[in-house]
Formats: C-alpha cells, sequence, structure tokens
C-alpha cells in the first residue's frame, strides 16, 4: 500500500507542512534509491534546526525538507519521488506501539511456532520505539 505521489513541487509541501512522510526517491547521481523520513512541520523540528529566514526556495521542483532520522535539512527534488510508504501521526504511531506490546505479550510463554512473528514484532517496536524518540524529543536543547 502507498499513498499518491503529488504531481507538484506544491501539493508535495502541502502534504510535509503537517505531517512526517516517509518516502523513497531515486537518487539523482546514482542508480540507487533512498528512504528519507522528513516534514516541514514546525512542531516535529527540533529547535535546533528551526529554518531562519524567509523559508523561500526558488527551484521549480527541489524543496528543502528536514531529514528526521538523521536530523539534518536536506534539498530533493519531487520529480524523483518512487512511493509514498506512510504518513504518518505520532498518535497513530503510539497507538501501534501498544497494539504490538500486547500482540507480543500474548505470545509470552507460549512454544516457539509464532517465533517468526515475534522476531518481527520485536523489530518493528524498536523502529517505532526510535521514531517515537525522535519526534517527542524534537524540542529539547542540546547542552
Amino acid at each position: 500500500m502507498g499513498y499518491k505521489i503529488p504531481d507538484t513541487k506544491k501539493a508535495f509541501k502541502k502534504l510535509v507542512k503537517d505531517n512526517v512522510v516517509i518516502f523513497y526517491f531515486k537518487r539523482k547521481t546514482s542508480e540507487g534509491t533512498r528512504k528519507m523520513v522528513g516534514t516541514l512541520s514546525p512542531d516535529r523540528i527540533p529547535n535546533i534546526h528551526a529554518p531562519k529566514g524567509t523559508g523561500s526556495y526558488d527551484h521549480e521542483y527541489v524543496i528543502p525538507i528536514f531529514d528526521i532520522e538523521i536530523e539534518q535539512w536536506r534539498s530533493f527534488d519531487v520529480r524523483y519521488i518512487l512511493h509514498i510508504a506512510n504518513i504518518i501521526d505520532i498518535a497513530k504511531v503510539q497507538d501501534e506501539k501498544y497494539n504490538l506490546l500486547v500482540e507480543l505479550y500474548s505470545y509470552e510463554g507460549k512454544r516457539s511456532k509464532n517465533k517468526y512473528r515475534v522476531r518481527k514484532i520485536k523489530n518493528r517496536l524498536e523502529e517505532l520505539g526510535l521514531l517515537i524518540d525522535k519526534l517527542e524529543n524534537k524540542n529539547e536543547d542540546v547542552d
């Protein structure tokens, strides 16, 4: 499952303005693809990385976006989007984490026929935990 890929810079800016978006794009300089967890939402960007100036970027297709995973600004050409995997709402992420924990605890003490599912749950919980930490600690000051 995926989301409709915006066909313009303006449409993509609107999407990332109030959301955290996980998407994949083709690298401009190589054959590979890259994953980005990005946003333009001011409440999702750490104070230390808050935008300065007017925020205008005069290029037809390139948009600066904050990459939450690496905690840096990146410029990105919207023509190279391959797939939008998810649009994240922190409350939904926390709900997913809770549901996975309930499922994981239901397997506790049972035979190992669910080993594969337990491993998948643990991996997903780790991903969610890291993402939640980054989103919730977005405005902590750096010493």
